[in-house]
């Protein structure tokens, strides 16, 4: 019983339609406290990417800097959880530190020819992949190769 009920409505949680949710994962390669998974975020076509508890339903930080108006990109999380990665309308994916509170981006990471759509974290190694709207792949690492 209690399946399907409904607990909690954010209210006004972006400007413009949610298009993207994304919980915190358990990973093999890192332990959190259990708090910690009570974290998610959402992110909308007015250009930023929310990070909420779940407790309370309040909004913890929010990351701005990429363009998002029109199309769907989804965010991620570090296996870490000291980073979020999120794509851009302006050819780029962006990289902002948890840590920081400040909510603008870390690094912003280049090369690509058209929207990046999608980004997620290797769970081994510090690198980031990202997908684009022109069918490519690109994989980024801090490690010279």
């Amino acid at each position: 019983a209690g399946a399907g009920k409904l607990v909690h409505t954010i209210e006004e949680a972006h400007e413009r339609p949610v298009h993207a949710l994304t919980l915190n994962e358990a990973s093999a390669f890192a332990s959190h406290p259990a708090e910690s998974h009570d974290l998610f975020l959402s992110a909308a076509t007015d250009g930023c990417v929310s990070l909420w508890d779940l407790r309370t339903c309040a909004r913890v930080s929010r990351f701005t800097g990429h363009l998002n108006r029109i199309h769907p990109l989804a965010p991620a999380f570090s296996p870490c959880l000291r980073f979020v990665a999120v794509g851009s309308e302006d050819r780029h994916a962006y990289l902002f530190d948890l840590r920081s509170g400040s909510g603008t981006y870390l690094e912003k990471l280049g090369g690509h020819s058209d929207v990046v759509t999608h980004v997620a974290f290797n769970p081994l190694h510090p690198q980031i992949a990202t997908g684009c709207v022109d069918g490519r792949v690109r994989a980024f690492s801090d490690k010279q190769s």
